[in-house]
C-alpha cells in the first residue's frame, strides 16, 4: 500500500508539473497576443501600404463611414496577429509534446515542420509577388476612360472591402499551399499507398485546379500559379516514393 501511495504521489507531482508548464505557455501566448496587437496596430498604416502596393503607385483607398478607417486598422491588426499567434501556438504545442515522443516520431515531426514552413514561406512569396498582382491586374482591366468606351469607370476601393478581399485570397491561398503537408501526413499514416497515388493522379490534378479556382480570384492565370507548384510537388512525391520502394526491394533481394 505504501509503495502504491508513493507511485500515486510521483504521478501527481508529474501531473502538476505538466499543468504548470501548460499555464506558463498559455500565459506567454496570451502576453504575446496583446503585445503583438498593440505593435501591429501601431504599424497598421505601414502594413496597409504593403497590402495596397500590388494595386499600383497611383491607387488609393477611400472610406465612406466616419469609423470605417479606424475599425479597418483594428481588423488588420487582429488578422496579422492571428497569423503570428497560430505559428507561436504551434511551436509551443510541439515543444510541450516533443519530450514524450519516440525517436521515430521526433524525426517525422521535424520533417513535417520543415515542409510546413518551406511551403508557408514559398507560398507567401508566390501569393504576394504573383497571385495578388495578377488578380488585381485582371480586375483593373474593367477600368475605362472616355477614349475606350462610353463611360469613365475608375476604381476607388473602400478600405474595408479591399482588406476583406485581400485577406480572403491570402488565407485561402495559404491553406492551399499546406495541402502537401496534409498529403505527406496521410501517406506516413499508411492511409494512402503509392499505387493509389498513381491511380488517382488525374483526380488530384482536377481537384487541384478546382481548389485553386476557389482559392484564387476569377482569372485563369492566378489559378494556374496556385495549382502548378502543388501538382509539381505531387508528381515529385510519387516519383520519390517509387524510387524509395525500388530501393527497399533491392535491399531485400541482396539480403
Amino acid at each position: 500500500l505504501f509503495s502504491f501511495l508513493q507511485v500515486c504521489k510521483k504521478k501527481y507531482k508529474m501531473f502538476l508539473r505538466h499543468v504548470y508548464e501548460i499555464k506558463k505557455r498559455l500565459l506567454f501566448i496570451t502576453s504575446v497576443l496583446f503585445l503583438n496587437f498593440i505593435l501591429f496596430y501601431h504599424y497598421s498604416e505601414e502594413i496597409l501600404y504593403v497590402i495596397v502596393s500590388p494595386l499600383g503607385v497611383d491607387k488609393y483607398l477611400i472610406f465612406t463611414n466616419i469609423t470605417e478607417a479606424f475599425f479597418s486598422y483594428i481588423n488588420l491588426a487582429i488578422y496579422s496577429n492571428f497569423i503570428i499567434i497560430i505559428l507561436i501556438s504551434l511551436y509551443h504545442l510541439i515543444s510541450f509534446l516533443y519530450p514524450g515522443l519516440y525517436i521515430e516520431e521526433k524525426k517525422r515531426i521535424k520533417i513535417y515542420l520543415s515542409i510546413f514552413f518551406s511551403f508557408f514561406i514559398i507560398g507567401n512569396i508566390i501569393i504576394y509577388q504573383m497571385v495578388i498582382p495578377s488578380a488585381w491586374s485582371f480586375f483593373l482591366t474593367f477600368e475605362t476612360t472616355n477614349l475606350d468606351g462610353f463611360l469613365n469607370i475608375h476604381l476607388e476601393a473602400k478600405i474595408n472591402e479591399y482588406l476583406d478581399l485581400f485577406l480572403v485570397v491570402f488565407l485561402l491561398s495559404n491553406f492551399f499551399f499546406q495541402l502537401p503537408v496534409i498529403l505527406i501526413i496521410i501517406i506516413n499514416l499508411n492511409i494512402i499507398s503509392i499505387k493509389q497515388l498513381v491511380n488517382y493522379r488525374k483526380v488530384f490534378l482536377i481537384l487541384s485546379l478546382i481548389l485553386a479556382a476557389f482559392c484564387s480570384p476569377p482569372d485563369i492565370f492566378s489559378q494556374l500559379i496556385l495549382a502548378t507548384p502543388i501538382i509539381i510537388f505531387y508528381e515529385s512525391l510519387v516519383f520519390f516514393l517509387f524510387l524509395q520502394k525500388k530501393y527497399k526491394t533491392y535491399n531485400l533481394i541482396i539480403k
